[in-house]
């Protein structure tokens, strides 16, 4: 049974993980941080770090600019959760691909790991990035052919719904994309826990 994790921003609801799914205390987690690496300042990145250092998760870092293939699956297949970061969806799902992530990442997922996505490490878990295009950038992944994404549930997240930076662009994607996709919005204090077939909305009260 595939699960997953997928959230506006984890950090913020990794109460919800641990409530859903297993403590943190001594687990490891692959931490994938390579949706920010165009930007200059990542305070979500430190954010979602220090959420699970302050559980007693103990981070293995994983850039999929220097590891890939069969190195990344022997690395990856020794933790307990692969968190993907948030930054740039396209960006990110570029480095997947060069790295062949995206075609490991499901066999990873049926030996028991679990997968935790935080904004954009949400949306590349969905089955295809083409509606993101409207809230993000897509010209900063220079070689990605096809934004065609990781397949790991059926559902696109569109991250920071309640955040007015985003939320005209999410509207504008559910009328343009809707019948098309199966859209989930989530706000920041919001994640979708998937276990197999069956999905839930965890919102956060704090």
């Amino acid at each position: 049974m595939r699960k997953l994790f997928l959230a506006s921003i984890a950090g913020q609801t990794i109460n919800a993980f641990e409530k859903e799914f297993f403590k943190l205390k001594n687990r490891k987690v692959a931490f994938i941080a390579n949706a920010a690496d165009l930007e200059s300042r990542k305070p979500w990145i430190h954010f979602d770090k220090k959420s699970l250092l302050n559980r007693g998760a103990k981070i293995v870092n994983i850039d999929l600019r220097k590891i890939s293939g069969k190195t990344l699956f022997d690395k990856l297949s020794e933790v307990d959760v692969i968190f993907v970061a948030g930054g740039n969806v396209f960006y990110l799902l570029e480095l997947m691909k060069k790295s062949v992530l995206d075609k490991m990442i499901i066999k990873l997922l049926d030996t028991g790991i679990i997968y935790i996505g935080s904004s954009a490490g949400s949306c590349v878990a969905g089955p295809d990035i083409t509606p993101v295009q409207v809230m993000d950038e897509p010209e900063k992944a220079k070689s990605l052919k096809s934004y065609k994404a990781l397949g790991l549930t059926k559902i696109l997240v569109l991250p920071h719904y309640n955040k007015e930076k985003y939320r005209s662009g999410i509207i504008e994607i559910k009328k343009k994309y809707g019948k098309k996709y199966n859209l989930q919005t989530l706000n920041d204090n919001q994640a979708l826990v998937i276990k197999g077939n069956k999905s839930k909305i965890f919102t956060s009260k704090a």
